[in-house]
């Protein structure tokens, strides 16, 4: 038996050591890391009694929408001298997005389907101007009216009423009615179905469609997917396998273990398509990192640029700049409406939209969309989703009032959604999973420096200190 007194002992003891500690370490970072996965990979499912699906069923969360509106400065100018708009931005004005508890949640073999209404509440302490501020705007119904009446009253007719009635191209609204709705005499005399017109009406009391989402038990690689939006598992609205599919999941979060080399890709309703996210930075909210996604440049670039874009582009005819020209995505086949969407002031777009109307400042991070997700659960835990809504204005052959120069892209609203995860439940995200993984990662760091240390010291000390030679002792 080897005695660590002598100097060969001391050198076999400390070289036994140091290999048993960095053993140890190793041991440790495997067993440990898969108990942690494990763990997680439990808790991630979306099924009763996971902290995933009691984050998800929760309400405790409120999301803030900012809007900025855009008010025409020069509106008398556009209107007698076919000026350039210069566009003035107000606000923000900002609501408390609560979403009501969800309601008809069903569990069927791996898919959890819910529906969830909508409310939203004014803040004034929040807010720069009250709902009662008077926006100078586009006629909204003077713009919609020669799309919606298409082939049911002659452009001639409109032409005629509008001039009976005094119809202005543009009018004077409350905040309130302009983003929320107004009942329109324009709409009323052509006995539209629903005379109220707004650039969110309706919005208080409506649902998400109804969503179906995969519970991840089959596939943790699943985990909050969508299945079907609205009851079906496609859009119908571009006509295209790419394009119309729902790919990804609503955003709130992905499948764990995030890594930053992913593109995370979601399902946006506003846009009414899937839309995709680039790692961007690491930053720390709540003491949680978390790794920053941004919708790059390329999502909404041009199809020349980006040939995945080419099917979002629905027409030919000249105008639609969208098939030529970058950062802008025609949404009239979801909506219905001439309605037009891009990054607030027109960031990452052509500069050709900008040249049509006087205002825009685009700034990449005040206008950027982003998700910030916890990389070992994939929940996100503060995000910043930026629209701006413009409408298309447009000449019409036969309406006096829309006897324009040129085609132009007229920035509306752009709006601003936060929301950024409680303390109760940043907690939580810590207690369960980030604070086992930082002292699992910090033992087994610590255990295999020592053995280290102690394997590098017992080689020095033993070439250093040669020590004495044994002796026999004398009888």
């Amino acid at each position: 038996m080897t005695c660590c007194c002598s100097r060969n002992g001391r050198l076999a003891c400390g070289l036994i050591s140091g290999f048993a500690l960095v053993i140890t370490g190793v041991i440790i970072l495997c067993v440990g890391n898969k108990l942690v996965k494990d763990v997680v990979k439990k808790e991630a499912l979306l099924v009763n009694g996971t902290m995933a699906f009691d984050n998800w069923i929760g309400t405790s969360n409120d999301f803030y929408e900012q809007f900025f509106v855009f008010t025409v400065v020069n509106y008398l100018e556009v209107t007698n001298e076919q000026a350039t708009p210069y566009l003035r931005q107000m606000g923000p004005y900002t609501y408390r997005i609560k979403y009501l508890p969800k309601t008809n949640v069903t569990f069927d073999d791996n898919i959890l389907s819910y529906t969830q209404f909508n409310e939203a509440t004014f803040i004034p302490e929040l807010s720069q101007g009250t709902e009662d501020d008077i926006i100078t705007t586009l006629n909204l119904a003077a713009v919609i009216a020669p799309v919606i009446l298409h082939g049911k009253v002659p452009n001639a007719l409109i032409s005629i009423f509008f001039k009976a009635l005094n119809i202005q191209l543009f009018q004077n609204r409350t905040v309130r009615e302009l983003l929320w709705g107004y009942e329109d005499k324009i709409l009323k005399h052509f006995h539209v179905s629903d005379p109220t017109i707004g650039l969110f009406y309706p919005y208080n009391g409506t649902t998400n469609g109804g969503m179906s989402i995969y519970t991840g038990e089959k596939d943790i690689n699943n985990v909050g997917m969508i299945y079907k939006w609205a009851e079906k598992t496609s859009v119908p609205y571009w006509n295209d396998t790419y394009c119309d599919m729902i790919n990804g999941t609503e955003a709130t979060s992905f499948p764990p273990f995030v890594k930053k080399h992913q593109t995370l890709y979601f399902f946006s309703s506003d846009i009414c398509r899937s839309i995709f996210a680039k790692y961007h930075s690491m930053k720390y909210i709540r003491k949680i990192r978390a790794f920053s996604f941004v919708v790059p440049e390329e999502a909404m670039a041009a199809a020349q640029n980006y040939p995945n874009n080419y099917c979002y582009c629905k027409s030919h005819e000249a105008f639609l700049k969208n098939c030529t020209k970058a950062g802008v995505l025609d949404i009239s086949p979801c909506k219905g409406l001439p309605i037009y969407m891009s990054l607030p002031h027109f960031l990452f777009a052509d500069e050709e939209y900008r040249r049509d109307v006087y205002g825009m400042n685009p700034n990449f991070e005040e206008h950027k969309t982003h998700l910030d997700v916890e990389p070992v659960s994939g929940i996100t835990i503060s995000y910043a989703k930026r629209l701006q809504i413009n409408l298309r204005l447009q000449p019409f052959p036969d309406i006096t009032l829309l006897n324009l120069s040129k085609d132009i892209l007229f920035p509306m609203v752009w709006l601003n959604e936060t929301a950024t995860i409680n303390e109760e439940d940043a907690k939580k995200i810590n207690d369960s999973m980030n604070i086992p993984l930082s002292i699992i990662t910090f033992l087994e760091f610590i255990l295999m420096i020592l053995g280290v240390l102690i394997i590098l010291l017992s080689l020095f000390c033993y070439m250093v200190f040669p020590g004495h030679k044994d002796q026999t002792p004398l009888l």
